[in-house]
């Protein structure tokens, strides 16, 4: 039994829009804030995860320039 793929890809969508508001809603020294992985900022977690899914263009846009 599974879920619909296009159910499954919407909830996709939703879950990263919503990441997307609370990224977009950080003040800069929330963005430098230790996270909990170790020696990792809020920022450095955050890029990693579009990096890492190889979203550089749409998940860099979304964290704040150096």
């Amino acid at each position: 039994v599974g879920m619909d793929r296009s159910r499954l890809w919407a909830l996709i969508h939703e879950e990263r829009a919503a990441m997307a508001a609370t990224l977009e809603s950080l003040t800069p020294e929330e963005w430098e804030h230790p996270s909990l992985c170790a020696g990792w900022s809020v920022k450095d977690v955050a890029d990693f995860g579009p990096r890492r899914a190889g979203l550089k263009g749409e998940g860099a846009a979304l964290l704040p320039s150096d």
